[in-house]
């Protein structure tokens, strides 16, 4: 709906227009279709709404787009960047705040777009007196948007592919199996005089029904079943709104039904249509044992089946141990009982920046005294929500270029945010009230043995943002910004030095966190109406949050994992059935001349557990080969991992024995007369 934002917007005065989401439109505004050219209130200044997104609008984020909001929605209102704004143009670099997007002319080559690029950038270092050399990379945007899940995304249909295989594989066993058994059928139809073609139409006929059939059955849970994965999907999948049962989708699996039908009709077709009907005719109804050609192709297939199975299942159980080590890690924080809350101030009410800290000294004191909160603090920043706000500091009298200085992210926080969170001092003291009349900072371990390694660096002075002489009064313990990299170097400032507009209260609470939710949205509202509460949730939902994609990821590779698990061993009974059942007269045979049962058992196990042994061990090669494309996903574990393969080589196992024992112990206790007679 309506337009975009025109050039003259972009200046000062005349930027009080927005463009909202298709979300938003629709969650807040009931799809309002006139809401375009209306106004609204946005941090206590009317803007008019010139648009709305489509609904298949993705903000990029990643990469240099550090500046997204870490809301699971994402951002839903846009405003035009003002460029005569002083905070971009104090700083020629920008603080390295800003990424660009482009789009190149059709047909000019990359270099050549880079080199235009460079010749701009190398205008800035002159300007902010800076002896540095800007190069610029090109992203393309869909790599922008997918490269951090891609590589899960390509596992994913590596899992799917695995499960397919696998049912096909199952699917030729049983139709060698199904062909051989109708062998002396196809002879009579052909002594009555059905030629080859009616035969072979008969088993097209006949194949491509159950396919079709099959396929269709498996849209219809499809559906269903997409639906449900995209409703427990993370929100900050890409192109999520995309997924789901389209044109495409149907054409797919239409062909695909088609198309094995076709195969799985055409080769035994094939094949008993070429037969002698006398030679079957001659055999009787049933050979005293099964054919080696038709024993080795169905071992052969049962091998293939397991190697698949072990590959997916080894592969599953590595993104378990990885997940579950990831969650063990030490995060540096301690999440148990504490709530985290996420304001805004208006930027037209808190113009000033000691609004902005004495109205969140004046939240800390109110929800302190909450029934229930033992401590409270606040931060710039939550643990494992990624790095960002990144300033270099130095050591006073440091002549390195900018880029040589230790760059560590800059946090805002309380006196009281290192007790509330668990974080310990080891050196020094956390800050005090006393310190806003002075320039003080605290390090995290990392970052105080990088600038004075060996050393008690408490009392020492450092260059800060803006290379600021600051005191060094404590040192804290090492966080981690993402649970899955090592702790980040962190400087954290006084809350009321820099104070920020939106930050993140947290309070340590004596009971369940989600118990005190009502009391705090009121003590914030009693302390300005218009303050709005952006999110609040325990800090373990915040820390589970940041592993949402790594979660989805495992649980449908379990998902596909446990399928083959099924499959495979329902394949493997089908199987042993069918061949205990054609050599039924080979072991009555056998018994009545003197056979003991459990030789008869172990005959039988023996030769249906060869191919699964074989099988187990191609697929721990097949998982060992794909190590170097999974050890990205992995954390804490090598793909070699001995303990994992083994869990998964004897689960496996086991369910291939279970399966093979229970058609062959109840083939060999049959009484071997009446078989005979039968027969």
């Amino acid at each position: 709906l309506g337009r975009q934002f025109s050039a003259d917007e972009a200046r000062e005065g005349k930027d009080r227009v927005v463009i909202v989401s298709d979300s938003l439109w629709r969650r807040r505004f009931k799809s309002n279709p006139g809401l375009a050219g209306s106004t609204i209130v946005l941090g206590g200044l009317q803007h008019q709404v010139v648009g709305v997104l489509p609904p298949q609008f993705a903000f990029p984020h990643g990469g240099g787009m550090e500046a997204v909001s870490k809301l699971s929605r994402g951002p839903e209102i846009f405003r035009p960047l003002v460029y005569e704004d002083e905070e971009l143009t104090s700083a020629a670099l920008g603080n390295f705040n800003y990424g660009a997007i482009l789009r190149v002319k059709a047909g000019v080559p990359r270099q050549r777009v880079l080199a235009e690029i460079n010749a701009v950038e190398a205008q800035y270092p002159a300007m902010v007196g800076e002896k540095l050399t800007l190069k610029a990379d090109m992203i393309p945007m869909s790599d922008l948007m997918v490269g951090n899940v891609r590589r899960g995304l390509w596992m994913l249909l590596g899992a799917v592919g695995a499960v397919l295989l696998i049912v096909c594989v199952n699917l030729a066993n049983l139709l060698i199996a199904r062909a051989t058994a109708r062998t002396r059928e196809m002879a009579i139809r052909s002594a009555l005089g059905a030629g080859r073609s009616r035969l072979l139409g008969q088993m097209l006929t006949e194949s491509v029904a159950l396919s079709v059939f099959g396929g269709a059955l498996g849209l219809v849970m499809a559906y269903a079943g997409v639906q449900a994965l995209v409703a427990a999907a993370p929100a900050d999948l890409p192109r999520l709104y995309e997924v789901g049962v389209d044109g495409t989708v149907l054409a797919f699996a239409v062909g695909l039904a088609i198309l094995t039908g076709l195969v799985s009709g055409v080769l035994p077709g094939l094949g008993l249509s070429r037969s002698d009907p006398q030679d079957a005719l001659k055999s009787g109804s049933h050979t005293v044992t099964s054919g080696i050609a038709s024993l080795k192709t169905r071992q052969l297939l049962i091998g293939a089946e397991v190697a698949l199975s072990a590959a997916l299942l080894i592969v599953a159980g590595l993104l378990t141990v990885s997940f579950v080590r990831l969650k063990g890690v030490n995060k540096g924080f301690d999440t148990e009982r504490v709530l985290a809350v996420d304001v805004s101030l208006s930027n037209a009410k808190y113009t000033e920046g000691k609004d902005r800290a004495a109205y969140f000294k004046r939240a800390l004191e109110r929800l302190a005294a909450l029934p229930g909160v033992s401590a409270a603090g606040v931060i710039s920043s939550l643990p494992a929500r990624g790095e960002t706000w990144i300033d270099p500091v130095c050591l006073v009298g440091d002549t390195r270029p900018l880029f040589e200085r230790p760059l560590p992210n800059n946090r805002m926080t309380s006196p009281d945010y290192f007790r509330t969170m668990g974080v310990p001092v080891l050196l020094g003291r956390a800050f005090t009230d006393s310190d806003q009349s002075q320039k003080v900072a605290i390090f995290s371990k990392k970052l105080a043995d990088v600038l004075w390694p060996g050393q008690n660096p408490v009392g020492r002075q450092f260059l800060g943002y803006n290379d600021t002489p600051h005191t060094l009064v404590g040192v804290v313990g090492d966080v981690r910004s993402t649970l899955s990299d090592e702790p980040a170097m962190i400087v954290y400032y006084p809350h009321w030095e820099r104070p920020r507009a939106s930050m993140s209260l947290v309070l340590r609470t004596t009971g369940d966190p989600a118990g005190l939710s009502g009391g705090v949205r009121t003590a914030i509202r009693e302390l300005d109406a218009d303050v709005p509460v952006r999110e609040m949730k325990p800090m373990e939902q915040v820390v589970g949050d940041s592993l949402s994609q790594r979660t989805f990821q495992l649980t449908i590779v379990l998902l596909f994992a446990a399928s083959a698990l099924i499959v495979a061993g329902l394949g493997i009974y089908g199987i042993v059935s069918y061949s205990v059942s054609r050599r039924r007269t080979e072991l009555g045979l056998r018994s009545a001349l003197g056979a003991r049962t459990s030789n008869l058992l172990w005959m039988v196990v023996r030769q249906a557990m060869t191919p699964v042994i074989l099988g187990l061990a191609a697929g721990t090669a097949i998982a060992l080969s794909l190590g170097g494309v999974i050890e990205s996903l992995l954390f804490g574990v090598k793909p070699a991992d001995v303990p994992t393969i083994a869990a998964v080589v004897l689960v496996l196992g086991s369910v291939a024995l279970a399966a093979c024992l229970g058609p062959a112990y109840g083939a060999v206790k049959k009484n071997p007369a009446r078989t005979l007679r039968f027969e």
